[in-house]
């Protein structure tokens, strides 16, 4: 009976020391003092990380564990504040990229790790800035068409942050936007797709973050031409945005200058967007405020055009009433009404060729 149970008697000693004593902690093999530091960033194991520095690990590699991020990069992305402030007290570099140029000031401004604290990331771009940050900096490359690293790219710290929900992290998003701006960075940063702090603010329906941008001086009317449409702030308000939202928007662009009739790649306006939507309210504030109603796009048409292809009758009505040309025609030759017939919107044929 005894002979028997041999077999399992190790395994039961092992169970009752694991009981009584605890787990024991498994030691990893480390077979050198930089993917000691490596394996201290994914834990966010400060004693690790202070090992690894002892030994003499590289503070400023481009790692590929790390997904292409320098150490710091990667405790900054995650929020690892006492390691971020190691790091920087043992000569790592605050201005150091990633394969894309992307700086550890740029990963703290992501605001990628939710579960830390609110105020964490302003604590490490804080620290950051202190040991000589540049806030102004910007990628270099992008992942090209051809998948391959291409240079070019332009994002900054701050068109990264504004971004998301507005409601995230509310508080410490502005603060560090206040701090950014203070610091130097870029109030008109364009990135390769037309991206600027002030449009993504408007993208993301942070009214506070825009408005707090077009103060101290954005530029409502930045766009860059691609290969898709160069939308201004204006157009994309217009194009983008939920109903509820685009009202306020338009009137704080417009209290700061932005071209009322600035046009996309395409041609088209605001005004065109808001006609395509049938935004009856917003296209009448626009009209109200000097919108060309004819205005037209690099095929020809207006915003009566649209109108009546998409066969809003009140939007028609609308347009007509601020002296709309019905007889006006795209580059088809195509009146409205034309258009109005072609795809068979009765309602407003009927309304056409009253006037």
């Amino acid at each position: 009976m005894i002979a028997n149970l041999k077999p399992i008697l190790p395994l039961t000693l092992i169970l009752c020391f694991t009981l009584v004593c605890g787990p024991k902690r498994v030691e990893r093999y480390y077979p050198n003092a930089d993917m000691k530091l490596e394996y201290a960033m994914k834990d966010n194991d400060v004693d690790l990380a202070k090992e690894a520095i002892k030994e003499g690990a590289n503070l400023n590699p481009v790692v590929k564990e790390l997904m292409g991020y320098t150490p710091l990069n990667f405790a900054a992305s995650l929020g690892e504040v006492e390691i971020v402030k190691l790091l920087l007290e043992s000569g790592a570099n605050p201005n150091l990229g990633d394969v894309y140029g992307k700086t550890p000031i740029m990963s703290a401004a992501s605001l990628g790790n939710s579960d830390v604290p609110s105020g964490t990331y302003l604590e490490i771009i804080t620290l950051l800035i202190e040991k000589g940050a540049d806030a102004n900096a910007s990628m270099t490359h992008h992942v090209g068409s051809n998948g391959k690293l291409t240079k070019g790219n332009g994002r900054n710290a701050l068109i990264m942050l504004v971004p998301g929900s507005p409601t995230y992290r509310a508080k410490e998003k502005m603060n560090i936007l206040r701090l950014l701006v203070e610091k130097g960075a870029k109030l008109d940063a364009i990135d390769i797709w037309g991206q600027t702090p002030v449009g993504e603010a408007i993208f993301s329906h942070n009214f506070e973050a825009a408005k707090f941008l077009l103060e101290r001086g954005a530029n409502p009317n930045l766009a860059r031409e691609l290969e898709r449409a160069a939308n201004t702030s204006l157009i994309r308000v217009a194009r983008y945005l939920e109903k509820e939202d685009i009202l306020p928007f338009l009137k704080l662009l417009l209290q700061y200058k932005a071209d009322i009739n600035g046009k996309d790649k395409y041609g088209e306006t605001a005004l065109i967007s808001l006609a395509w939507n049938n935004r009856i309210e917003e296209a009448r504030f626009l009209l109200e405020n000097g919108a060309d109603i004819h205005a037209k796009t690099i095929y020809g048409d207006t915003a009566l055009h649209r109108a009546a292809q998409q066969g809003f009758g009140d939007m028609v009505k609308l347009l007509l009433d601020y002296k709309a040309n019905p007889k006006i025609k795209d580059k088809d030759g195509r009146t409205p009404l034309a258009v109005a017939k072609s795809f068979g919107h009765t309602k407003v044929i009927d309304i056409l060729k009253t006037y």
